[in-house]
């Protein structure tokens, strides 16, 4: 299993959005891989912009 998990914007926006077409398989690995998660204030900011308005409370609670 592993011991550190890096995110980029592509599976922040897979995760939170049902219409991606990677949702499923980010879903899958965030059961998968243990809190916590790494990333970037670019990954975030991209993961905020790709994701949209409605997405943002979403994306803010996982950041909690």
């Amino acid at each position: 299993m592993a011991k550190t998990v890096l995110v980029d914007s592509g599976v922040l926006v897979g995760l939170v959005r049902r219409s991606d077409q990677f949702h499923s398989w980010s879903a899958a690995q965030a059961e998968r891989l243990p809190a916590p998660w790494f990333t970037c204030e670019a990954a975030l900011s991209e993961a905020f912009f790709l994701a949209g308005p409605a997405a943002r409370p979403v994306l803010s609670e996982l950041l909690r």
